[in-house]
């Protein structure tokens, strides 16, 4: 698995699939792989915290995420590589619907969308 498998989606694709998560809730699922934080402090509307230590827990990484029709995860830029390293382990997890944010939660803030906190 390289950075060449990983697909991408910008604002307005993302924008437009929480907007679609309003009416059907398995739409997306979208995952910020950021410290947690970095999480605590602001956040995509409705995003789930899921790092790279997540994967070696005992419990591991939540089978509910595949059931979504999209997987999108992000980290704090476009060249976020803890990001990219998530991306890569839900597609060997065979998690085929898993997406980066090519832009982050830079490009989320710049556009001018709002933030959740979990403080």
């Amino acid at each position: 698995m390289t950075d060449k498998d990983i697909q991408y989606v910008d604002v307005a694709a993302l924008r437009q699939m929480l907007n679609e998560k309003e009416r059907d809730p398995m739409r997306v699922i979208v995952l910020d792989a950021r410290p947690l934080a970095d999480y605590n402090a602001g956040h995509i509307p409705t995003a789930r915290s899921l790092r790279p230590a997540d994967f070696h827990a005992p419990a591991g990484v939540d089978p509910a995420i595949g059931q979504h029709s999209s997987i999108v995860v992000y980290g704090t830029n476009p060249g976020s590589g803890v990001a990219k390293g998530v991306t890569k382990e839900l597609l060997k997890m065979r998690m085929k619907r898993a997406r980066m944010f090519d832009g982050g939660i830079e490009a989320w803030t710049r556009a001018g969308y709002p933030l959740e906190s979990s403080q």
